[in-house]
């Protein structure tokens, strides 16, 4: 680790109550995946812990307290590892999931993975469950394009312009508003093998709102570059009678979060 990473770890354990009778000189630390923050694995004999250090610009994007609320609700319903502390400007430690892996690409493709997953989205969105905050598609869509500096802004002007399209055919339409977790990029969702039990676990709730359940479906199309009957398959295999989910409403929400990402990653980046 640069001499950067260490003075922000140093700063970091003396704000993390849990931590601050510790030195970073006590645990072995391996710095994890992360866009929105800085994630670190702590761990020595006694304890196996994540830190979260969010990057500067992510509180101008995410609501903190909806976030805890949000997260809490998924601890409580075996989807997501115990937060052991979090404050109200995005720090947080976690328990880790020791026996546990990211899920990738071939997973999605694998029915003995696949459906564990698709399980754990159907228990998440029919839960009853009152999460705080929803998506206004059509104003994140703008938010995140004037984020972006002048000249990213030119340059993806047409695409722009074609989300936007798709974002007035998507809300024509009326949709029963869900608990979403509406990050599922394949960093946020962790394999536990434990006893061959392929038990799924979500982490990163940071932008869990109510929204449609074609959020949290577009985004593991997406990251599985998945054809349309890989879509349609998945449809198959997450619906239950009396919903009416259709692979061209899918297929637009995937359009449009693709755009999302491509603006949010440069908004971030100006």
């Amino acid at each position: 680790m640069n001499s950067e990473t260490i003075k922000l770890l140093e700063i970091s354990f003396k704000r993390v109550p849990k931590l601050s009778v510790y030195t970073i000189n006590d645990f072995d630390i391996n710095p994890l995946s992360g866009y929105t923050n800085l994630n670190f694995h702590l761990k020595n004999t006694k304890h196996d812990w994540v830190l979260r250090i969010p990057k500067d610009k992510t509180n101008g994007y995410i609501n903190r307290a909806e976030e805890a609320h949000n997260a809490n609700i998924a601890f409580n319903l075996g989807l997501a590892p115990k937060c052991l502390w979090r404050d109200g400007s995005g720090y947080s430690l976690s328990s880790t999931i020791s026996q546990s892996r990211s899920l990738e690409v071939p997973d999605l493709n694998n029915p003995e993975q696949l459906k564990p997953l698709v399980a754990a989205l159907q228990q998440l969105h029919q839960s009853n469950q009152a999460f705080q905050g929803t998506v206004d598609i059509n104003q994140l869509l703008t938010r995140y394009y004037e984020l972006m500096s002048k000249s990213k802004r030119q340059l993806l002007l047409n695409r722009y312009h074609d989300a936007t399209i798709k974002v007035k055919n998507v809300l024509q339409q009326v949709h029963r508003l869900v608990p979403s977790h509406n990050d599922l990029v394949l960093e946020n969702i962790l394999i536990d093998s434990h006893n061959h039990t392929h038990k799924v676990w979500i982490i990163d709730w940071e932008y869990a709102t109510m929204g449609s359940p074609y959020w949290d479906l577009a985004t593991l199309c997406n990251q599985g570059k998945f054809t349309t009957i890989q879509a349609e398959n998945l449809l198959s295999l997450y619906q239950n009678k009396g919903q009416a989910l259709d692979v061209k409403t899918l297929s637009d929400y995937r359009d449009i979060l693709n755009a999302l990402s491509t603006f949010w990653m440069a908004a971030l980046a100006s």
